[in-house]
C-alpha cells in the first residue's frame, strides 16, 4: 500500500486566478468604473455614425482613437456590470499570457518558478488596484 503523500498547496496561479475573478467580478457590481462608460458610450457613438469624442451627461471626455471605442464595443453590446466584469478580466489574463511570453523569451520557466508566478499575480493585483481606484 502506497503511503499518502501530503498535496501540495495550490499553486500561485491558482490563487491569482481566484483573486483576480474576485476583483473583477467586485469592481463589476459594486464600483462600476467611469472610464469603462466612457469608452463604451464612445463605442456606441461610433457605431452609430455619430462623434466618439461628443460629451456625454455625468461622463468624462473620450480621450482615446476612435479604434480604442471600437475595441470595446463587444463589451459595450452587454448589460454594464457583465461587460465591465467581462473586460477586467480579458486585461488581466491578457497581462499574465503577456508575461508568460517574456518570461520564457527571458529564458524562465514558470512552471518550476514559484516566484516568477507570485510576481506576476502581484503585478496583476497591483495594476487592478491601482487602475480600478483611480
Amino acid at each position: 500500500m502506497k503511503a499518502l503523500a501530503l498535496k501540495r498547496p495550490a499553486p500561485p496561479i491558482l490563487v491569482s486566478i481566484l483573486l483576480i475573478v474576485t476583483l473583477c467580478a467586485h469592481t463589476a457590481i459594486v464600483k462600476r468604473p467611469p472610464p469603462y462608460r466612457v469608452v463604451t458610450e464612445a463605442a456606441r457613438n461610433v457605431v452609430h455614425g455619430q462623434n466618439p469624442y461628443a460629451p456625454q451627461p455625468n461622463l468624462d471626455f473620450f480621450k482615446y482613437s476612435p479604434l480604442a471605442g471600437l475595441a470595446m464595443l463587444p463589451f459595450s453590446l452587454l448589460p454594464d456590470a457583465w461587460g465591465t466584469f467581462l473586460f477586467l478580466l480579458f486585461q488581466c489574463f491578457l497581462f499574465l499570457w503577456a508575461f508568460g511570453r517574456w518570461a520564457r523569451a527571458a529564458g524562465y520557466d514558470l512552471r518550476r518558478s514559484v516566484a516568477a508566478q507570485w510576481i506576476a499575480l502581484a503585478s496583476v493585483l497591483l495594476d487592478a488596484t491601482a487602475s480600478l481606484s483611480a
